[in-house]
């Protein structure tokens, strides 16, 4: 399995994950799907520096502190039914 930290260990279920559903690596060739992490903010901010990115969606290039706390949201799942968390609108 590769240098990536936490791959194949089942992490904390969120509140608004339902019962059963464990996050899972999953890898195809040279794809590998992982579970959102907190920790994915640094490389993911990298990845969005680009304010070329935001041209025709408008906003700007979030930083990794924005994304941190955006991806803690997300994990941390909701106490409401249907609730999308990390969701804006």
């Amino acid at each position: 399995m590769g240098a990536h930290p936490g791959r194949g260990r089942a992490q904390a279920s969120g509140r608004g994950r339902p019962p059963g559903l464990t996050p899972t690596v999953i890898e195809a060739g040279d794809l590998t799907l992982e579970p959102l992490r907190v920790s994915h903010a640094e490389e993911m901010s990298a990845a969005l520096a680009d304010p070329e990115l935001f041209r025709y969606i408008g906003g700007t290039p979030p930083s990794a502190a924005r994304l941190r706390s955006r991806y803690a949201d997300m994990l941390a799942g909701s106490d409401e039914p249907g609730a999308c968390p990390g969701a804006t609108g």
